[in-house]
């Protein structure tokens, strides 16, 4: 008896894909994303970052959805890798695919992927225009589902131009959404988004409430990326509790996670975030890496 898709590793997906017949391209592209979406799911950037990058160019000049899907999926793990001139030149194939396939729902992602990367980059205002595609596209076609995933990003752009507190109203609206559907995999990430604006204007019990529950969500999917993430928002909790060796504790144990995976993006920014807790007890030396 065969293996289901959820009992299957992402080894047993590349072996598959592997041994597939060159000449079945659909098949063949299947099998790459579902090794990619494991690979994914189990934290592992790095490896598909390189592995699937590499088995793409096998493929480009095609057209075809699984295709663009696989560039919209290389987005995100370009940018978990630090890689963002990658992610943009991802997305700038994926929107290529889906122009010539007018297929506009797979815009919409590709597009909020885009926001994603500029979030990260820091450049706030270019995330909310991409943003604000991707949200005309789902409301045009009430797909309340993708809204969800996009209002996310629409709040955390807003209120890194704005810095006041509104765009908590975004996101608890893709909070909403998310319970309301039990789209399970996608509420830590929300949760802490909301929690982060509650830490820094001064609603301490409130954000400790949400990490709580994205912990509680993180632990029911198996989910350690978001876990490592928790650590980050839990660090700021304590940090504003005057606890600088619990924050750094939990910067630590994040740190250490993404340093397994080769998440170069996160362990920039968690060795800087370390880096800063060293310097506010007069730790030169631990400061200084």
């Amino acid at each position: 008896m065969g293996q289901t898709d959820h009992e299957k590793s992402y080894t047993d997906y590349y072996e598959e894909y592997l041994s597939k017949n060159e000449l079945c391209v659909e098949e063949r592209l299947s099998l790459l994303r579902k090794f990619q979406q494991a690979l994914l799911n189990s934290g592992e950037t790095l490896v598909a970052f390189e592995t699937v990058g590499r088995e793409l160019e096998k493929f480009r000049g095609l057209t075809s959805r699984e295709l663009g899907l696989t560039y919209n999926g290389m987005i995100r793990i370009s940018c978990q890798s630090g890689e963002f001139s990658k992610a943009l030149e991802y997305a700038s194939d994926a929107i290529a695919v889906f122009n010539e396939l007018e297929d506009e729902k797979s815009l919409s992602m590709v597009y909020n992927n885009i926001a994603g990367v500029y979030l990260k980059m820091g450049d706030y205002e270019k995330s909310l225009e991409y943003t604000e595609k991707a949200i005309s596209l789902a409301e045009r076609d009430n797909d309340e589902l993708s809204l969800a995933k996009y209002l996310n990003n629409k709040g955390i752009a807003i209120e890194n131009i704005k810095e006041d507190g509104t765009g908590a109203q975004f996101i608890r609206k893709s909070i909403e959404i998310k319970e309301k559907n039990s789209l399970k995999r996608a509420l830590p990430n929300s949760y802490m988004n909301l929690a982060d604006i509650f830490l820094y204007t001064g609603r301490e019990d409130e954000a400790i409430d949400l990490l709580k529950k994205a912990r509680e969500v993180a632990n029911e999917n198996c989910d350690d990326y978001s876990l490592a993430d928790i650590c980050r928002y839990e660090a700021e909790y304590y940090k504003a509790a005057g606890d600088l060796d619990s924050a750094l504790a939990s910067l630590e144990n994040s740190l250490e996670y993404h340093r397994s995976k080769g998440n170069k993006s996160e362990i920039l920014q968690r060795l800087k975030a370390i880096s800063e807790i060293h310097e506010a007890k007069g730790d030169v030396q631990g400061a200084l890496g």
